[in-house]
């Protein structure tokens, strides 16, 4: 069985080294006979990704894993995303999507591969466990606010998202969908394929044992970015809604972000009381922005250039 690891990165170069060097400690054992091919798709037109693949190559290969580097120099994530997918189409069973500032537990891939064999699963989706830097303050973690995803061990949802995630290759050979290009900056181009892939018929499971770690940043943990994030998450949705162009679906997220912006208003007090409740209430707030801001045209283009630049830097 053919399976490919797709890697969209820019300008992280210890990240991708880190994940790099984890990826060859995947410990397939009891699983079905598994070639691993690991897709690096570089998005810095400059190719700053192309010696930390070098150099991993070099150190050689570590049972079934190859190592395959391109280079996407249209900068936007749905362009790299697609090319790195549409290359891991060729001849496999499986591809799989994780990011560059993550690293996976040694039994990543076969509990991935377990649960998709064992329910005929379209997708499967694992939990993202964030790491957090020396010197974080105690209420970010109270906060949970970079806490992922949590569901029953194998149970059915219906959404993912590109930072944990396996898909069988027929799937989208039959359907042929690919990330949306016009979410080039705004981000949550990943959001907008799966739900069209669900639409589809697409059958999503969740797999609790398939761990994934994000390394956060410093730059990550201040009110600024976390304020930003939330209202782009909101965001995704609007976009996505508006792309759509169904009228009900738009009216009723617009209901949706002015309830959540009033209720996140409403309870912002409990800042004063509790981190967990008051950063409940304030994302509540933001997302209902960045939702009701999108329905009316507004794109917070968390990956515009100068933006992801900055936040490289300072990371």
């Amino acid at each position: 069985m053919r399976v490919a690891v797709v890697i969209v990165t820019y300008k992280r170069p210890e990240g991708l080294s880190k994940l790099l060097r984890e990826l060859k400690r995947q410990d397939l054992s009891g699983a079905p006979a598994v070639e691993l091919n690991v897709i690096v798709v570089d998005n810095d037109p400059a190719g700053s990704a192309a010696q930390i693949v070098t150099e991993a190559a070099e150190h050689g290969r570590a049972g079934s894993i190859g190592l395959t580097y391109l280079l996407e120099p249209r900068r936007g994530i749905p362009f790299a995303r697609n090319r790195g997918m549409q290359h891991a189409l060729t001849g496999t069973s499986y591809f799989a999507f994780i990011d560059d500032d993550e690293y996976p537990t040694p039994t990543w891939m076969r509990k991935l591969l377990d649960t998709a064999i064992a329910l005929y699963s379209d997708a499967v989706l694992g939990p993202v466990k964030p790491v957090y830097p020396e010197g974080t303050p105690a209420w970010v973690r109270r906060s949970r606010v970079f806490e992922g995803w949590n569901h029953a061990d194998r149970s059915q949802i219906a959404e993912a998202a590109t930072n944990n995630v396996l898909v069988r290759s027929d799937f989208i050979r039959q359907h042929r969908i690919e990330f949306d290009l016009r979410m080039q900056a705004c981000g949550g181009s990943d959001y907008r394929f799966f739900r069209q892939c669900v639409h589809a018929g697409m059958v999503i499971n969740w797999s609790s044992t398939a761990v994934v770690f994000e390394d956060i940043p410093h730059s990550r943990t201040q009110w600024r970015w976390m304020a930003q994030r939330q209202i782009r998450l909101g965001n995704t949705f609007a976009v996505d809604a508006r792309l759509s162009r169904q009228l009900p679906r738009i009216a009723s997220l617009y209901a949706v972000g002015l309830a959540r912006a009033m209720l996140g208003f409403i309870t912002l007090p409990l800042l004063a009381v509790s981190s967990r409740l008051g950063t409940s209430a304030a994302v509540h707030l933001l997302r209902g922005i960045g939702i009701v801001s999108g329905i009316h045209g507004y794109r917070h283009e968390e990956y515009d250039q100068i933006r992801l630049d900055r936040e490289r830097t300072a990371a």
